[in-house]
């Protein structure tokens, strides 16, 4: 959970910005503390084994927006952009942090942003 915890204050800013947002998160439990307070708004998707399966039951959730935070960590810099595809296969728009495995995509013109800092996604996407 190490990647979505450095994100969590800018998905706070974010839900309480925009109060009919549902925010899911695929295979995580529990939701994190700080996310509690948003009650019902932050749901999990429980997780999937068959990969098959799993792409499936990541494009029948039609999220609008697929986020792809990265912490800047040597096991990191060597991943690869799978999320990315996956996220770009269902057909969802991509917020990704820069710096990593995800700057490629980016500069091909398929990201709806890729901060360095993805703290700052909120207050930048506005």
């Amino acid at each position: 959970m190490h990647d979505l915890q450095f994100v969590l204050p800018a998905l706070e800013v974010y839900l309480d910005r925009n109060p009919r947002v549902i925010f899911e998160l695929f295979g995580l439990s529990p939701v994190p503390e700080v996310l509690a307070r948003f009650g019902d708004r932050v749901q999990i998707v429980p997780s999937v084994n068959n990969y098959g399966e799993f792409l499936k039951t990541l494009a029948d959730r039609k999220w609008d927006i697929g986020l792809c935070p990265l912490a800047h960590t040597p096991f990191n810099a060597v991943k690869a952009n799978t999320k990315w595809v996956e996220y770009t296969a269902c057909g969802m728009a991509t917020v990704a942090t820069r710096g990593l495995v995800y700057d490629d995509c980016a500069a091909e013109g398929g990201a709806v942003g890729a901060f360095r800092r993805m703290g700052r996604w909120p207050a930048d996407a506005d």
